[in-house]
C-alpha cells in the first residue's frame, strides 16, 4: 500500500501473505476489466508499460504480465513487495516486472506512461485531500500527453457501515470488522486470524487498518485541478459509463482520468 503524510501503514508479513489469498480473485477480476477497457482504447497499441501503484501482493500486476504487458509495481509494504516479487520472479528475471519500494505520492520515473492503475483502495489509505492531491499530482507527472490515470477507492457512503466479515479455508480463518468513528472521520478495519505455516503450524496475525472516508466530487475536482481533462466514476462492470449518482452507492468506485 502507499505512504504519504501520517498515513504509513506497514502490513505485517503474515498479514500480507493472508491478504494474496484472501483478495487475489478481487485484484484479478479488476485487472481484467481495466485491460478489457484498455484494450478498446488507440493509446494501448505502443503503450504495453503499465505503472500498478500500490501493487500488493502483485496479483493485478501479474494478470497484467500474463497479459503480455510489462509493469512496474510500486508499493510502501516490504512485506507485500516480498511476496509480488516471489510470485512475479519469471518475469522479473526476463526483465518484463520490477517491483519497487515507494510512496504513492510521491514517484517519478523518466519513461512517460500510457496507464497507470491503482486498485485496492490505496487512494482509502490516505490521511487527507491534501495527500488526495499529491496522489494525483504524482499520476498526472508520469503519464503522456494522453495517457489514463485508473483509481479504485470507496465512498463515504460504504467506508461508514459497520461491516463485519469471516474467511475460512484449510489454510486460514480470518475476522475482519469496520468500525467508523465519527469524531475522527476515520475507519478502523480489525484484521485478525491464523494462517497457516509451510511447516503446518497455524500463526496468529493481527492489525488495525485505517481508513479514510473521501466525498465523490473533491475527489473529482482535484483531478481537474491537478490538470486532467475529463475524469468520472465508474463501476468495475463497465467502465466507460459513468454513474449518475457515485455518491450514493455504498461500493468500490473506479475514477478514470484522461490527461
Amino acid at each position: 500500500m502507499g505512504k504519504s503524510g501520517s498515513v504509513e501503514q506497514l502490513y505485517q508479513k503474515t498479514l500480507a501473505q493472508y491478504w494474496d489469498l484472501v483478495y487475489s480473485t478481487q485484484a484479478v477480476y479488476d485487472a481484467l476489466a481495466i485491460l478489457r477497457f484498455y484494450q478498446k482504447l488507440p493509446l494501448e497499441k505502443d503503450n504495453k508499460l503499465i505503472l500498478d501503484v500500490g501493487c500488493g501482493t502483485g496479483n493485478a500486476s501479474l494478470t497484467f504480465l500474463l497479459n503480455e504487458y510489462e509493469v512496474i509495481g510500486l508499493d510502501y509494504s516490504p512485506h507485500m513487495l516480498e511476496v509480488a516479487r516471489k510470485k512475479c520472479a519469471r518475469y522479473i528475471r526476463k526483465g518484463k516486472a520490477k517491483f519497487l519500494k515507494g510512496d504513492a505520492c510521491s514517484y517519478h520515473f523518466s519513461t512517460k506512461l500510457g496507464l497507470i492503475v491503482s486498485v485496492g483502495g490505496v487512494l482509502n489509505h490516505l490521511a487527507s485531500l491534501k495527500d488526495v492531491r499529491r496522489f494525483v499530482e504524482s499520476a498526472y507527472r508520469n503519464l503522456r500527453p494522453d495517457g489514463l490515470f485508473i483509481f479504485e477507492f470507496q465512498n463515504r457512503k460504504r467506508l461508514v457501515l459497520d461491516l463485519f466479515a469471516a474467511a475460512e479455508t484449510p489454510k486460514h480463518l480470518g475476522l475482519s470488522h469496520h468500525i467508523y468513528h465519527s469524531e475522527e472521520d476515520r475507519t478502523y478495519q480489525k484484521v485478525s486470524g491464523f494462517l497457516k505455516g509451510s511447516g503446518g503450524a497455524y500463526e496468529r496475525f493481527s492489525q488495525v487498518i485505517i481508513l479514510k472516508p473521501f466525498d465523490v466530487k473533491p475527489v473529482l475536482q482535484i483531478c481537474k485541478d491537478v490538470g486532467f481533462r475529463k475524469t468520472y466514476v465508474s463501476s468495475i462492470g463497465d467502465l466507460f459509463r459513468t454513474l449518475a449518482n457515485p455518491e450514493k452507492i455504498p461500493d468500490r468506485l473506479f475514477a478514470i482520468a484522461k490527461r
